[in-house]
């Protein structure tokens, strides 16, 4: 159920393409230019990456199923956001084994 209500786009950081990491921080860079360009309140360039990097990890979060935060939550606890990786790892150590992810699918 996760998966259908995320859309994961990637299993893991290393599944996604050079290009289209590339292409999502240029992406972002040309905003923060047009933003410094339209605004009296500029971003100092020395800044520039620290912001890029900050995007993509979000980016990272809402499209790379093992970032997700799993959101049918446990109401035992409701209070504590569990990301997908992590949650993978405490379910294995639950059965004492390493359990991982391998791949995901969405049929229609």
């Amino acid at each position: 159920m996760h998966i259908v209500a995320t859309s994961p786009k990637y299993l893991t950081r290393d599944k996604i393409p050079n290009e289209v990491i590339q292409g999502e921080k240029d992406i972002i860079k040309e905003q923060l230019v047009n933003t410094n360009s339209t605004s009296n309140k500029k971003i100092d360039e020395k800044n520039i990456d620290k912001i890029v990097n900050s995007k993509m990890n979000k980016w990272y979060e809402e499209n790379v199923l093992s970032e997700q935060t799993f959101v049918i939550i446990d109401h035992e606890e409701e209070n504590k956001p569990t990301k997908i990786v992590d949650l993978v790892k405490e379910r294995g150590n639950a059965i004492n084994n390493e359990l991982s992810l391998k791949e995901f699918r969405i049929l229609i």
